[in-house]
């Protein structure tokens, strides 16, 4: 219990948010804390490398692949020529939920940039829209939501492929994607939508078959959990008001309250919090 209250507080200290938003929503911290997913960037910026041979860039993306509209925004990329000696062969990290930094293409124990030493191949990590400084829109309001889709971003890799392959005059470019979690998801799910733009796609942790509601996460969770005794039960004050209260209100409180026992389980890495004896 006292690692889920100092997580909780380390992930109140680190966060950097809109000054309207709550420190967490649904369970998710709104900006910085575990995932630095970040809801909201005052400054956009495209970092620093450190490292030679590694560059940092930025792609003009179409905002809406499926309108007619011409309209882009800057997508952050990385590329890294340290292991090129084979011109065909190309590496793609995507990224995710989170801002994308360059340790992901500068640190050579990588298991993926440890494949593209032994291949020499060229390596390129894609920002996710939406997350990190790659933003079609400076906020997430409501109306803009609907550029921040699975199929938004499988267009995102698509035309950064084809635009890679004229710029780089790749004649015969196998390249081969990288993700894990949910942008080993969108690995999968780009093979299948589009087989001729890769060779083949490293899908890590990549969860498929979507479930809505996924309760089956709660009923793990209880097992990991042998301590009973030691978590307490405190009243809320001021207590909800039923006439003030939404049921917005109070599946945040419990979202918020529940996450850090999700987080302990899911990153305490050591296998130490879960027994299912």
């Amino acid at each position: 219990m006292r690692l889920a209250y100092l997580l909780g507080l380390i992930t109140l200290i680190s966060a950097r948010r809109h000054p309207s938003l709550p420190p967490y929503l649904f369970g998710r911290p709104t900006s910085g804390g575990f995932t630095n997913h970040g809801l909201y960037l005052q400054d956009a910026s495209l970092g620093s490398i450190q490292g030679p041979n590694i560059s940092i860039h930025l792609f003009n993306q179409k905002i809406d692949h499926f309108s007619s509209s011409n309209e882009t925004f800057e997508q952050r990329y990385w590329h890294n020529l340290n292991y090129s000696k084979d011109k065909n062969i190309i590496f793609l990290l995507i990224q995710g939920e989170s801002v994308a930094t360059d340790v992901w293409v500068k640190n050579p124990n990588i298991t993926y940039l440890k494949l593209a030493q032994k291949f020499g191949a060229h390596v390129f990590q894609l920002e996710h829209r939406c997350f990190g400084f790659s933003r079609p829109y400076p906020d997430l309001s409501f109306p803009h939501l609907s550029t921040c889709t699975v199929d938004q971003a499988l267009e995102d890799i698509h035309t950064f492929i084809q635009a890679k392959n004229a710029y780089f005059k790749y004649s015969n470019p196998k390249w081969i994607i990288f993700g894990g979690s949910y942008p080993g998801s969108l690995a999968a799910l780009f093979r299948m939508k589009y087989p001729n733009d890769t060779k083949g796609a490293i899908a890590s942790s990549a969860p498929m078959l979507w479930t809505l509601d996924f309760f089956r996460g709660s009923i793990d969770n209880k097992k990991c959990y042998n301590c009973k005794n030691s978590i307490r039960l405190y009243n809320l004050k001021p207590p909800f008001v039923a006439n003030r209260t939404t049921q917005h209100d109070v599946d945040n409180f419990f979202a918020n309250v529940f996450t850090f026992f999700q987080e302990v389980i899911q990153y305490s890495y050591n296998g130490m919090v879960c027994s299912y004896n």
